[in-house]
């Protein structure tokens, strides 16, 4: 019979590699609860998406003025090339949906000299930074 000590050992164990189990997709889609209750899902941007990010970086330029950017223009084959630059490797873009709307997005840069580069927007707030 296992002590109590050696069989919580192995609850431990188990606990652990089904945490990590299910961390095992990086670019999978997540359901989130905001601070203000909405529930928005963070998964990887999509072509389809070009029109709602538009709309997004233009609703918080215009909400800022932190912001160096105040409009971007309305064309959806050059947002739609964006979009596809990005790999889900070396470049990756995140968008947070809320009912098929972007409401949020971050992307990540690792350049071939291995540093990387993140920056985000979203809800009336922008951040990025590098490293």
């Amino acid at each position: 019979m296992p002590s109590s000590r050696a069989a919580s050992a192995a609850d431990r164990r188990r606990s652990t590699s089904s945490r990590c189990d299910a961390m095992a997709d990086p670019m999978r889609a997540e359901k989130v609860t905001l601070k203000d209750g909405r529930k928005v899902v963070v998964r990887p941007a999509r072509l389809r998406d070009a029109e709602s990010l538009l709309r997004n970086v233009n609703l918080i330029g215009r909400e800022e003025v932190y912001i160096l950017i105040d409009e971007v223009g309305p064309n959806l084959d050059e947002e739609r090339q964006w979009l596809g630059t990005f790999d889900g490797v070396r470049t990756v873009l995140f968008v947070a949906d809320a009912d098929g709307e972007s409401i949020g997005s971050a992307d990540c840069h690792v350049t071939s000299e291995g540093s990387e580069s993140r920056s985000a927007t979203g809800g009336g707030r922008s951040a990025s930074g590098a490293s």
